[in-house]
């Protein structure tokens, strides 16, 4: 029905539609591997089985180890691993505005800060209206402290 060659080409885009689907930046290698043995076998370069295999194989793995770190990030994008203070560099030092009185001895109290309200927390009794610097947050509550430079 078919020649070896047709069947490593075919393997290499059922290899290929696989990759498109999944998007895990493997099966391109060993659909990469078919393609050079299909090739090598039209233009008679190889044309055993086992050379064949060899062929598909040396060439999958050596491009599997030679390239995917580089092509996942191509592919995918640079993706950076979630930190617990990943964003605290936007909150810690900046300035919000105190909305509802924080009260350190009923822990109340609420601030402005980029347009959201958040919980906040301090050590002592700030009113509302009153400029506060954020020294910490802990989840989505904000410690804060009056501001000194206002």
């Amino acid at each position: 029905m078919f020649d070896s060659a047709t069947v490593w080409f075919i393997l290499g885009v059922i290899l290929l539609v696989v990759e498109a689907i999944h998007t895990g930046v493997l099966a391109v290698f060993f659909a990469l591997g078919a393609w050079v043995a299909a090739i090598l076998m039209w233009l008679g370069i190889i044309e055993s089985s086992w050379a064949q295999l060899a062929v598909f194989l040396i060439v999958s793995m050596v491009s599997l180890l030679a390239l995917r770190s580089r092509l996942r990030k191509w592919l995918t994008g640079l993706r950076h691993p979630a930190r617990s203070d990943e964003a605290l560099d936007d909150f810690v030092g900046k300035l919000a505005t105190v909305v509802e009185d924080i009260d350190a001895s009923r822990n109340t109290g609420t601030v402005e800060f980029r347009g959201t309200h958040w919980p906040a927390r301090a050590a002592s009794l700030i009113p509302k209206g009153k400029v506060v610097k954020i020294v910490a947050r802990e989840n989505l509550t904000l410690s804060v402290q009056p501001n000194e430079e206002a």
